[in-house]
């Protein structure tokens, strides 16, 4: 089989099929993409059919899995004369010559002072399951070769059943018949004697392997030999056997036998699929299961359970963040959440600086995934979490290319053949007017004169909005310039907050929830009555894209973003600039089939087809894998362009210096910022609507006047 699949640590291969996987990459080129965070990021699924037994059968990932270990001996702590003894997990070693063989200093040993070659074995145990891996450490001392075997239906080595070969100038898996051996398979080999090396073999079904690698290096992916037999079916026993034909002795330490047979079925368990080469194609946790059976005509019912999954970063989502931060960093934000919320993600590839300042954010009661996703909103960042743990937060710009292209005409080195499912340019999603909604944000001082109220009568005088104290901490009332003692009507009754008439200190007592003051004397008719405060009203901001707007014509195509969360303009406008770099002229999208792996998706692919007249550049935005059999796949990708040139200039404005808000306190209304991709210094833009221009993107300064750098705009090529 072309590639693996473990559950929670064990593989499951032989255990499953019609297996179907979807990585999907939005990074804010879906339909209405950018209008909310959430919809940024990747979502990788999974789906495939098992025989592991029922449902009601199955573990918990939390719960202790069956043991998967039949046997080990580590040869530590007891010293043997003749044979290898008792193992360490308390199993019997039996076996012919035992003379020969010995335990010390924690190893077995194997020797022989003359008489060669000599022929000593040892078994552990009693029979083995079918399905069986066998793991140990051997250093032939020269011309020796140590073998182990496995599927033996006698109780200790008799010449029956599969073994594997080591010794200095070969590595072979054989099947043995009344001592006569039949080579499965067969490599040359140049260990060195005396070192010690490891050496893994295994036997599932029909299908032999085994490996081996020097001790102290990193084990390899590959196995060195494979092969299929059907000599030997059922369970057998497992164990050594040493042919010496030098004096030098064999050591044998840390050996384990594993049941291979079929592992249980574990609920939230970790599923991992690899595949020929090694390489890690998925990662995530099984969510979803479903007993399910099939009959058809002429053929045995089957039960089976589906698994469906979600990737790492999926997972997020169920992982709930309470934080608050002030004058942090994307990346500072970031590190510290993932750190504390979920520390088995790997943070090491993350850029060492942030990009942009956040002057305040808040997170209250919303998910990991959904804080990540927000920071890289705001950036215009990709954010992703792959399939081996690693966190990516990556500039558009910067983003890794595939490792070949597309065309109508493949050269076959470094590009391939594709079919074009479909080619859309959306003008449905078009966007160059957004208006964002945020927060409440606090206005300046205000000061309302309630004058025309003051009857001599009137005590209570209502405020035009809900007051809060001012930027001295207090509130004012005023009665002809003379300053008002001022207590709380819904404060505790202490003497600040009870009326001189009764006894208090209060002149005036103010109610924020009723928005009114109440007076212990009525101000006269003719006195002039000032109220001083401050009031919250929400952050509303319209950012529009005139290029965009020349190009479609009127009117705007708008777009919205709600985000209760920002409180502050420099983040709104930055929200508002992202959006209209991925929209302002609409969303293009191109499908197509390739057979070629090596393609992820946030990776862009250079796509060249002559008959529809198209070439160019392209981020992969999902990657759907259907196996075709004998090893061979289909990837469907989903495809969508960006403007390349608008998010290199988004990325630059992100790291400018935060903006001042030049709103009035006293004015709420909506604050207009025109042509903010024209005029790469937005405050500028708030002030004017000239043209400038045109600049040009270069790598070094000519100093012309069109060198383009943050602070100018209308960017030639």
């Amino acid at each position: 089989m072309a590639y693996s699949i473990t559950l929670e640590g064990r593989d499951i291969t032989l255990y499953a099929d019609e297996l179907s996987l979807s990585m999907q990459d939005v990074l804010g080129q879906s339909s209405g993409a950018g209008s909310s965070a959430l919809q940024q990021g990747r979502a990788g699924t999974i789906q495939f059919n098992t025989s592991l037994g029922p449902l009601g059968n199955s573990q918990g990932a939390g719960a202790a899995l069956l043991p998967t270990v039949i046997a080990t001996d580590t040869f530590v702590g007891r010293t043997v004369a003749s044979g290898f003894g008792t193992a360490s997990d308390g199993s019997s070693w039996v076996g012919g010559s035992s003379s020969l063989c010995s335990v010390s200093s924690g190893k077995g040993r194997v020797t022989a002072p003359s008489g060669f070659p000599l022929f000593p074995d040892q078994t552990i145990g009693t029979n083995a399951p079918v399905d069986v891996e066998i793991l140990f450490r051997v250093s032939l001392g020269g011309a020796n070769t140590a073998y182990c075997f496995f599927r033996s239906p006698d109780t200790q080595w008799l010449g029956n059943g599969y073994r594997v070969l080591f010794n200095t100038t070969n590595f072979k898996l054989q099947s043995v018949v009344a001592f006569t051996s039949t080579d499965i398979v067969n490599i040359s080999i140049s260990p060195t004697a005396g070192l010690s090396y490891w050496i893994r073999a295994r036997a599932v079904g029909n299908t032999l392997s085994a490996k081996f690698w020097l001790d102290g290096t990193t084990e390899p992916t590959p196995w060195n030999i494979t092969g299929t037999s059907s000599a030997y079916s059922g369970a057998g026993r497992v164990g050594f056997l040493f042919r010496i034909d030098v004096t030098n002795p064999i050591l044998v330490d840390t050996f384990t036998a594993t049941n291979l047979s079929q592992p249980a079925l574990v609920r939230q368990g970790e599923i991992i699929v690899k595949d020929a080469s090694g390489e890690t194609i998925w990662g995530g946790f099984a969510t979803k299961y479903t007993d399910t059976s099939t009959a058809i005509l002429g053929q045995t019912r089957q039960n089976f359970t589906t698994i469906n999954g979600v990737d790492y970063e999926a997972q997020l989502s169920r992982i709930m963040v309470n934080e608050s931060f002030v004058a942090q960093t994307d990346i500072q934000i970031i590190n510290f959440v993932v750190a504390k919320y979920a520390p088995w993600i790997n943070r090491s590839l993350l850029p060492p600086l942030g990009v942009y300042t956040f002057p305040v954010k808040n997170f209250r009661n919303v998910s990991l995934l959904t804080v990540i996703q927000t920071i890289a909103g705001i950036t215009g960042y990709i954010v992703w979490i792959d399939f081996s743990k690693f966190i990516h937060y990556n500039s558009p710009t910067t983003t890794g290319s595939a490792p070949f292209s597309l065309s109508s005409s493949p050269d076959f080195v470094s590009s391939y053949p594709h079919n074009v499912q479909e080619y859309i340019i959306d003008d449905n999603s078009a966007i160059n007017r957004v208006v964002f909604y945020g927060g409440k944000k606090p206005s300046g001082d205000f000061t309302q004169d309630v004058s025309p109220l003051a009857n001599s009568n009137n005590t209570v005088f209502p405020t035009a909005y809900y007051p809060r104290v001012t930027s001295d901490g207090k509130y004012h009332v005023l009665v002809n310039g003379v300053e008002k003692t001022v207590g709380y009507s819904t404060g505790s009754q202490i003497p600040s907050n009870t009326f001189v008439s009764a006894g208090g200190l209060a002149q005036v007592l103010i109610n924020p929830d009723a928005h009114n003051i109440t007076f212990d004397v009525a101000p006269l008719t003719g006195q002039t009555v000032l109220i001083k405060y401050q009031y919250e009203f929400p952050l509303v901001i319209s950012v529009t894209d005139e290029i965009s707007h020349s190009f479609f014509g009127d009117p705007y195509l708008d777009g919205s973003i709600s985000d209760q969360n920002v409180f502050d303009v420099p983040t709104a406008i930055q929200r508002c600039k992202v959006l209209l770099a991925q929209q302002s002229f609409g969303l293009t999208s191109l499908k197509v089939d390739q057979w070629r792996p090596g393609i992820k998706s946030g990776q862009t692919i250079q796509i060249v087809n002559s008959l529809r007249s198209i070439n160019g550049s392209y981020l992969v935005q999902a990657v759907e894998t259907a196996p075709l059999g004998a090893g061979n796949f289909v990837y469907h990708l989903t495809l969508g362009a960006w403007n390349w040139n608008i998010i290199d200039i988004i990325v630059k404005l992100a790291g400018q210096a935060a903006l001042s808000d030049q709103t009035s306190a006293e004015d709420p209304s909506l604050l207009l910022i025109l042509q903010v991709l024209n005029h790469v210094d937005v405050q500028t833009s708030w002030l004017k609507l000239e043209t400038v221009g045109p600049y040009y993107a270069r790598s070094a300064t000519v100093g012309d006047g069109h060198d383009a750098f943050p602070g100018f705009a209308t960017v030639s090529t």
